[in-house]
């Protein structure tokens, strides 16, 4: 069972040794459950487990012997250099204040209320007089 270098996921036997990696990390499965999922008895899949749970077996001893450490990926992730800030990241920016340039509707003059022509309107004129 190779521990580094490239796995071959498409193979049975890469997953056979990820399920042996599973049990042998010490989770407690529902086989009753699993084998209800899966479509299968209890007793087929706890059968068809048997040799995996060996290989799990086989893998803690190695681990814990030291027969087996932690894999260190092939090649690093190179870290990143940060960019270099040169002059302004946005127009009109400086010292993080942000300038901004008047819109159309506020460069119109007056207070942005409109102005009725009232003229000579007489509001009580349907109103009878006192006299």
């Amino acid at each position: 069972m190779p521990a580094q270098g490239k796995i071959d996921w498409d193979s049975v036997d890469a997953w056979k040794r990820l399920i042996a990696a599973i049990y042998a990390s010490g989770i407690k499965l529902d086989l009753r459950q699993i084998a209800n999922l899966f479509g299968t008895t209890y007793d087929t899949l706890e059968n068809r487990l048997r040799t995996i749970k060996k290989d799990a077996a086989v893998l803690k001893d190695d681990v814990t012997s030291g027969k087996r450490g932690e894999v260190t990926p092939a090649r690093g992730t190179p870290k990143k250099t940060p960019a270099k800030k040169t002059g302004l990241g946005l127009d009109g920016v400086t010292n993080g204040r942000v300038t901004k340039t008047p819109t159309k509707s506020a460069r119109k003059k007056g207070n942005g209320i409109k102005a009725e022509a009232l003229g000579e309107i007489d509001f009580f004129a349907d109103q009878p007089t006192n006299g």
